[in-house]
This record gives structure tokens, C-alpha cells and sequence, in this order.
């Protein structure tokens, strides 16, 4: 990916770890990079790395889905062109202090991205990871891309899903469900992934 995306600007930024999950900070300067860092409750099992990192709106040379976008970037967003949630473990049982059957939670988020406006095809092959001969789901993301037409029907630009670390498991272009490819919605979603993946971080 070239060092120059339209929209987007490279910035100083702190890598978290926790265990299986990774957060990414960014900071202007060394006064918010200490201010961010002194926020942060010290505990073990938790690293910090500094990191350069992608942030800003990117223009993506799809001119509706720019001009629709109000955020784009990692986590839970419900947003019109984005529309992202977490997906958990297929092991996950509990839930705010009661017990569910095997894989239910895990079946609920997928649901959840099922239903969404376009995200039905993109995302129905995840209730295949919930089979007993299937190797699971870790627990992650997943990113629907989109924007709507003047008959405010949905446009599908692309899907992501990654994990807890926002390592790309699965990227659904648009043939990939049986839509007409464009060159424009594949660039658009190459560029997406340096915001909502490990991408995000400058080499």
C-alpha cells in the first residue's frame, strides 16, 4: 500500500496489547502521547509499543460512499456507510452474568450482521463456523462496507471480519456473493483495511 492515501495522514500512535485483544491510540504530540498513556492502569499481561498509524477519512474514488460517510474506523460502529460489530467466540457462554447454550452468543452477532441492509450475503457463510466439524471462531469483527442509492437501496462495497487482534480473517469482495465486480469497490475496500486491520499500522 503506498505511504500516500487521499484523506488519510500518518500519525504517531501506542499499540496496546491484552492478551488476545489489541487496541490502537493515536496521539498528536509527546504531552498527549504521556497524557494517553497516564490513563492507562498499568497491569500485567498488558504491552505498549509505539507505532505509526493511519488515521483520517479516506477518500476511497467512490464518490457516494465519501460524500455518505459520517466515521469510519475500528470496533462497533453503526454508521451509514460502515456498519461493524463484535462477533464473539464461539466458545463465549456468558453473558452479563447469565449462561447460554453453546455458540448462541456467537450465533446472535451473526445474526445481528445478517440483518443489516446488505449485509445478509456478505456474511451468511459465518453460520458454517458454528458446525460441529468446524475449527470455531476466535471471537473479532466484522465490518460491513456500504452506501445506499437514490432509491435508498444498499450498495455493497465489501466485508471484513477479523480477530480480537485485528488480524484480517476473511475479506468478502463484492463477486464474492454473486454481485458485479468494480475495480473502484475492491480499491475502496483495500484502502478501508488501513483503518480497521493490522494495516492501520505504517511499516
Amino acid at each position: 500500500m503506498s505511504t500516500q492515501i487521499p484523506g488519510l495522514e500518518i500519525s504517531h500512535g501506542i499499540r496496546v496489547r491484552r492478551e488476545e485483544v489489541t487496541e490502537y491510540l493515536a496521539y498528536v504530540d509527546e504531552r498527549t502521547r504521556d497524557e494517553v498513556l497516564q490513563s492507562l492502569e498499568p497491569k500485567s499481561g498488558v504491552t505498549f509499543e509505539s507505532c505509526r498509524l493511519w488515521t483520517g477519512k479516506p477518500q476511497t474514488e467512490l464518490a457516494t460512499f465519501d460524500r455518505q460517510s459520517e466515521y469510519l474506523g475500528m470496533g462497533n460502529v453503526w454508521g451509514t456507510t460502515q456498519f461493524s460489530n463484535c462477533l464473539r467466540s464461539t466458545q463465549e457462554q456468558t453473558c452479563n452474568g447469565f449462561e447460554f447454550d453453546p455458540q448462541a452468543l456467537f450465533m446472535s452477532d451473526v445474526g445481528t450482521m445478517c440483518c443489516t441492509k446488505g449485509g445478509r450475503g456478505v456474511f451468511s457463510y459465518l453460520h458454517q463456523l458454528a458446525k460441529p466439524e468446524s475449527a470455531g471462531f476466535p471471537g473479532g469483527w466484522a465490518y460491513l462496507f456500504r452506501y445506499f442509492d437514490g432509491r435508498k437501496a444498499p450498495v455493497v462495497v465489501g466485508g471484513l471480519v477479523t480477530d480480537r487482534r485485528h488480524q484480517l480473517i476473511r475479506r468478502v469482495d463484492r463477486e464474492d456473493i454473486g454481485l458485479r465486480a468494480s475495480g473502484k469497490a475492491r480499491h475502496a475496500l483495500d484502502v478501508l483495511e488501513c483503518l480497521v486491520t493490522e494495516r492501520r499500522v505504517v511499516n
